[in-house]
């Protein structure tokens, strides 16, 4: 119930969609590994329109690092991160 309570479900074409997904990419060879222990599901209380929540941006930089990094369609800027988007 809790995880109902927190969770926003929205209309979907096929399912009811309630995630936001995150795709990791990297240029080259790949960076190495830091922390194996970055799970790939996050649940997070819903907050505004495709806001990514801070759990996740947390969760790559230990994941890989302190590594140059951006985030495409942001909604707010982030200190160490580059943002891209129409709503900056």
């Amino acid at each position: 119930r809790l995880m109902l309570s927190l969770t926003k479900m929205g209309m979907g074409n096929f399912t009811r969609t309630n995630s936001e997904d995150c795709l990791i990419a990297v240029r080259g060879n790949g960076l190495k590994r830091i922390n194996a222990g970055i799970k790939n599901t996050v649940f997070t209380p819903y907050t505004t329109h495709s806001q990514k929540p801070d759990e996740v941006r947390q969760g790559i930089v230990e994941l890989i690092g302190d590594v140059p990094r951006i985030e495409l369609f942001a909604r707010q800027r982030v200190e160490g991160w580059d943002a891209w988007g129409n709503e900056l």
